[in-house]
């Protein structure tokens, strides 16, 4: 139905003919919607946690790495890690600048800004 026959239409029920109708626009195949979105989206990309968890005894160390664990990381930005005793923290925090530093060369991860252990 063209443009005309829609305002026409509209007239003739009574309702107000808003001239934006949506079947105007170029059709786009869902196949390519869906490509851009997943990209978009990241979809199919490992996360910053799982990128972390996947490689926590190189990142931490052999020494550290069954004393803690990466637990989530929150607002993106900040690593919060679970350590099994107060002297293993202590250590942790005296190598920390080390600690970011490895996580920040791992793939996808140049985001994160800090730890926190507790």
């Amino acid at each position: 139905m063209d443009f005309e026959s829609e305002k026409l239409l509209a007239a003739f029920r009574g309702v107000p003919f808003s001239g934006t109708w949506g079947g105007r626009r170029k059709i786009k195949r869902l196949d390519t919607v869906l490509d851009r979105v997943i990209d978009q989206c990241g979809i199919g990309q490992p996360s910053v946690e799982q990128t972390v968890m996947e490689n926590w005894r190189v990142v931490i160390g052999e020494r550290f790495a069954h004393r803690c664990r990466p637990l989530k990381l929150i607002g993106g930005k900040i690593l919060h890690v679970a350590v099994t005793n107060p002297t293993i923290r202590q250590e942790l925090i005296f190598n920390k600048s080390v600690i970011l530093e490895n996580i920040k060369s791992l793939h996808g991860c140049e985001g994160v800004e800090g730890i926190s252990f507790a």
